[in-house]
């Protein structure tokens, strides 16, 4: 893939995630690996109007950075995701509504749905806050990002990572709609979590037979 179709591929992501409602106006940011760097949206602008010259590409250390735009002030926080797990290719910062509500609270998401266990094999994590765009939260978010591709930050919003862009932007999508559903289910009740065994089962079903596979085996 080109670097072209990589760009053109990050603004689809952009526009797929207003679409989706997992953030709204200049919130948010996303980037995707390409060889040695990364390509990230540029801070403060309008998803809709963003053009492909308007992408930013960062080496992965962060020591050279191209483009006419300045890249999203997250930038230290995507960059860290990367360093945490080479198998990382795309992440993803949403501030989705109630995923928001849990950050408020300080919460995480526990695995309170098959869909959820099958997706990551546990809940989601509430990261300690750390004001947005600082070192501090690109660090906590650095240690978090190899063992959880999801994480909730504090009074703040989600990041999820995924091998692909499209992967980690349907995460997002599966961590926000399980969130709605478990503090609709919080206001009337007590939500059933699922055990550790019974969500890392879950887990390795979906890994080794959910699909088509590599070989398209069911």
């Amino acid at each position: 893939m080109t670097g072209e179709d990589r760009r053109q591929e990050l603004l689809e992501g952009a526009l797929r995630l207003l679409t989706l409602g997992l953030t709204a106006g200049l919130s948010g940011n996303l980037s995707l690996a390409s060889g040695d760097g990364i390509w990230i949206t540029p801070s403060g602008m309008p998803y809709p109007e963003l053009v492909i010259d308007d992408l930013v590409w960062v080496a992965r250390d962060g020591s050279q950075v191209t483009g006419r735009r300045r890249p999203s002030v997250e930038l230290g926080m995507h960059l860290a995701c990367y360093r945490a797990d080479g198998g990382i290719g795309a992440v993803v910062h949403a501030h989705p509504t109630a995923v928001i509500a849990l950050a408020m609270l300080g919460e995480g998401l526990p695995c309170v749905s098959d869909s959820l266990a099958g997706a990551l094999g546990g809940g989601v994590p509430c990261l300690a806050y750390e004001p947005s765009a600082s070192q501090a939260l690109a660090e906590a978010v650095g240690e978090a990002a190899g063992a959880h591709p999801a994480m909730i930050l504090a009074s703040h919003g989600l990041v999820t990572t995924g091998p692909s862009l499209t992967a980690a932007i349907d995460l997002a999508l599966l961590v926000e709609r399980t969130a709605d559903s478990y503090l609709r289910a919080r206001a009337v009740g007590r939500p059933n979590e699922l055990s550790a065994e019974t969500a890392a089962s879950r887990r390795r079903f979906v890994a080794e037979r959910y699909g088509q596979g590599p070989q398209g085996r069911p």
